[in-house]
């Protein structure tokens, strides 16, 4: 299958990476190391204390993967284009749960029980599609790779950051807030994964 073929590249490109492979491991170990140091328990529970991380985690990825995906343009714009769209669709989802997993194993092992954690799963993933979705739709113009790392890091990420303090900027600027799953975890529901969809 030809995305696949998209997917295996990208995946690949993040893969032969050193500082990636360091950065897992990092966050592999980061939390059962941390509550081993930590002198006092936390009131936090470490499925909390992951999900703060998982998001950020996700945006490099997704990022990351859009440069590689920029950087081929030339190659990508002789697929046709439903290939193309699930190639890089199915590439920046990939990607993003490529550096979520090692937070989440890292939680398992610092006592976050399987069923918190599969609780947890669905906004992960609205969140990752979210992100692959914005990613996507920056991939159709023809702009510079800077220009599209710019852009999905403020959409994602400084939009709703900016629209939080006013309510109908908060509405607005939903469509762009892929963070908005894992906020408000199983409350969001159809709320937060409608704009997702709506994107991807």
């Amino acid at each position: 299958m030809a995305a696949a073929a998209l997917w295996r590249w990208v995946w690949l490109g993040l893969l032969s990476q050193p500082f990636l492979g360091l950065l897992w491991l990092l966050l592999l170990a980061a939390q059962p190391l941390l509550r081993g140091l930590a002198p006092m328990p936390s009131s936090r529970s470490a499925l909390e204390v992951a999900l703060d991380w998982t998001f950020p985690a996700g945006l490099l990825g997704a990022t990351l993967a859009l440069a590689i995906l920029s950087r081929g343009e030339a190659f990508l714009s002789r697929l046709d284009a439903g290939t193309r769209f699930r190639g890089e669709l199915g590439a920046v989802l990939g990607a993003s749960l490529y550096l979520q997993l090692p937070i989440l194993l890292g939680a398992s092992v610092a006592g976050a029980a399987a069923g918190e954690l599969a609780l947890a799963l669905p906004a992960i993933l609205t969140s990752a599609l979210h992100l692959a979705g914005l990613a996507t739709l920056l991939l159709v113009p023809t702009l510079s790779t800077a220009l599209r790392v710019s852009l999905l890091l403020t959409a994602a990420w400084f939009l709703p950051a900016l629209g939080s303090a006013d309510e109908p900027l908060a509405r607005v600027s939903l469509l762009f807030d892929a963070a908005a799953a894992q906020r408000t975890g199983a409350q969001g529901g159809p709320g937060t994964l409608a704009p997702a969809l709506a994107l991807a």
